[in-house]
């Protein structure tokens, strides 16, 4: 599971109006959004669960949020990307970082699937996002990888 360390201040008091089409989390600040710290200083946290009893087996800290989605492969590899434009591939059974691959094609958001061809196993992920939220920039463009 990806979590985001991000903090913000919320004060208790009359909800703001909800206004369609604008930011909402309901909280009582003048935006109604919260007084976050500056995005600067968020990270993510990529945690590994025990689906039976929901123990944490083990938490690997990425220096940028992940709002990208997770993938699980058969071969033991947990992939996942951040808004720095960074793909993450860790051990599923440790939380090891095998590989960081720095894309440069912007934010991360979408999704990482794997698939086969030929024999050979290869990454697409979906990068690049202008989200003013996470002050994340980059053209969109899908980017394949291929493993060894």
């Amino acid at each position: 599971m990806n979590g985001i360390d991000w903090c913000a201040k919320a004060i208790k008091g009359p909800l703001p109006e909800y206004v369609r089409g604008k930011p909402y989390l309901g909280w009582a600040t003048p935006t109604g959004y919260g007084d976050r710290d500056p995005i600067e200083e968020a990270f993510g946290l990529l945690n590994a669960f025990d689906p039976s009893t929901g123990e944490l087996k083990w938490r690997y800290r990425i220096p940028a949020p992940p709002v990208a989605g997770l993938t699980a492969t058969a071969g033991g590899l947990v992939l996942t990307a951040d808004t720095d434009g960074d793909v993450f591939a860790v051990d599923a059974r440790t939380g090891a970082l095998l590989r960081r691959i720095a894309l440069r094609a912007g934010a991360i958001d979408g999704g990482l699937i794997t698939y086969s061809v030929g024999g050979q196993q290869f990454i697409a992920v979906a990068a690049g996002d202008n989200n003013p939220t996470f002050k994340a920039k980059g053209d969109n463009a899908i980017v394949i990888l291929g493993l060894q």
